[in-house]
């Protein structure tokens, strides 16, 4: 039942309750309106009271017990959050699609990201572009593999950025391992956010 239900039951209640009793009803109203507004309050910030997985709830853990990973942590949550990619929607595809991803494992594996590693990079960025070097969002601005935003970000890698799948896999990489540190974090976020 909604909480407007249970206010107009204890309103008309109230009415027939001695004065000690409407006093209690007072206070049980105000804690279950604070009570809601906190619910709702979480709900909206997207945050749960509970962990939603248990390994979320042991990283939490891992996390109070290192006071300097919790330090890292809270700088990194001060850092202005920036969307990568938009991902919903790609305009075209590039045809050798299955030649990028053998060069996205060669470079992964030179990186170290193999095995369960690599699997969340493929997942990532097949979900982002279908390995494509061409696919953009809706909008044109992010671009490529990874999903640029903007795609210009990724002539750090190289000025072929725009059609090379090395640069824009090299680019993809080094961006994943300094914004969460493996593939599978990335990959992680994406499937919690539609976005990395």
């Amino acid at each position: 039942m909604s909480l407007v239900w249970w206010l107009r039951l204890a309103l008309l209640k109230w009415a027939t309750l001695s004065e000690s009793k409407a006093i209690i009803g007072l206070i049980v109203i105000v804690a279950v309106l604070i009570t809601g507004i906190w619910a709702v309050e979480w709900r909206d910030r997207g945050t749960s009271v509970v962990p939603a997985s248990p390994a979320k709830a042991s990283a939490k853990a891992v996390v109070k017990a290192k006071p300097a990973a919790k330090a890292k942590v809270k700088a990194k949550a001060k850092v202005k959050v920036k969307r990568v990619s938009r991902s919903h929607v790609h305009t075209f595809r590039a045809p050798q699609t299955g030649s990028n991803r053998r060069i996205g494992k060669r470079l992964a594996e030179a990186h170290g990201w193999t095995g369960v590693q690599w699997d969340c990079l493929n997942n990532l960025w097949q979900k982002e572009s279908g390995w494509s070097t061409r696919s953009s969002n809706s909008s044109g601005s992010a671009w490529g593999i990874p999903q640029a935003l903007p795609g210009s970000k990724m002539k750090s890698a190289g000025s072929d950025w725009r059609t090379n799948p090395a640069t824009q896999i090299t680019w993809g990489i080094g961006y994943i391992d300094n914004r969460y540190g493996t593939a599978c974090k990335a990959w992680g976020h994406w499937q919690s956010h539609n976005w990395y």
